[in-house]
């Protein structure tokens, strides 16, 4: 599975996860994950990133909830072939600790409803948990 991040998740966290999902030798789900700045595609538009994205059998992380209402998005989900994971957090949370706990508390639980699931679809993360949402 391959997981891009968007430029607005913080580049240390997404190589920090990075390091620790390539430690991570006995999870059944096994994942790539990168961001804009070591794909080289930083400063692209959303509509560039979910084509990458797609070119990779990707997943979109982000905070830019563009991702989940922006309608002229939804036939690129659909031509790409991509999954979209939007982070919603309270203002509370949306702090760097905060951004790991939303993310690493679920991070197992996440890949499995993703791995099940049939693109393109939407995911949301909240503090209530792992929502799925309707085109």
């Amino acid at each position: 599975m391959f997981f891009l991040f968007d430029e607005n998740v913080p580049y240390k966290f997404v190589k920090g996860l990075s390091l620790i999902e390539e430690a991570n030798h006995k999870s059944k789900i096994k994942v790539i994950i990168t961001h804009p700045r070591d794909a080289k595609n930083e400063g692209s538009t959303d509509e560039e990133q979910i084509k990458f994205a797609g070119e990779n059998n990707g997943i979109i992380i982000s905070f830019d909830k563009d991702f989940k209402h922006m309608k002229s998005y939804f036939p690129l989900y659909k031509q790409y072939n991509v999954g979209t994971v939007v982070l919603n957090l309270s203002k509370k949370q949306a702090n760097y600790w905060g951004i790991v706990r939303a993310i690493i508390h679920r991070w197992e639980d996440l890949k499995e409803k993703l791995e099940r699931e049939k693109r393109p679809f939407i995911f949301e993360i909240t503090s209530k948990g792992i929502e799925k949402r309707n085109f």
